[in-house]
């Protein structure tokens, strides 16, 4: 069939195709817009919630973690406190500062021996029997026997027990010696 239209009328209908296309392409963008929009929003809230909580969270973490390092500090001040204390009374002359000294004297020169603790403990309320008990590890048996005769060697200790069940074993004893004080 042939087109008898005139030319102007041809080209005004051209015009109007291509206008009607780009409206319906846009009404069919914007609603496309519009529902991916309706569709995305609930899951927006939600990782909003979501934010505020994490938010919330580590607030609560942070004023915890704050709060337990000012009780940690508070205990250790205390303990420190209390040891300056038990340190500070000096029964029947002792000096702990020289105890300590010939103890630290004795290791070194046993060799092998790492202490990891002196206790003082008075056993009456009079002070008649006072020990120091020496918590440490040896490298070997015959370290800790020579460690055990050089502290009774010394003028400030008599009567050094070294426990049977501390040479149960060949190498890295664990050991606690308890020693008198003179």
């Amino acid at each position: 069939m042939a087109n008898v239209l005139p030319e102007q009328l041809k080209k005004n209908n051209q015009k109007e195709y291509l206008f009607r296309f780009i409206i319906i392409t846009e009404v069919l963008l914007s609603s496309v817009f519009v529902f991916s929009t309706i569709l995305v929003l609930p899951s927006y809230r939600v990782s909003l919630a979501e934010e505020k909580n994490k938010n919330t969270q580590i607030t609560q973490i942070r004023e915890y973690n704050v709060t337990r390092r000012e009780d940690f500090r508070e205990e250790a001040i205390n303990k420190t406190r209390a040891s300056l204390d038990v340190l500070s009374r000096r029964p029947r002359g002792v000096v702990t500062s020289d105890i300590v000294e010939n103890i630290l004297r004795v290791v070194d020169d046993t060799g092998g021996i790492v202490f990891n603790g002196v206790f003082y403990e008075d056993t009456q309320k009079n002070g008649s029997i006072r020990k120091i008990i020496i918590s440490g590890v040896s490298d070997t048996r015959a370290k800790l026997l020579l460690f055990t005769k050089n502290l009774e060697n010394t003028e400030k200790f008599n009567d050094v027990i070294l426990p049977v069940s501390n040479l149960t074993e060949g190498k890295d004893l664990t050991f606690s010696v308890v020693a008198n004080i003179k």
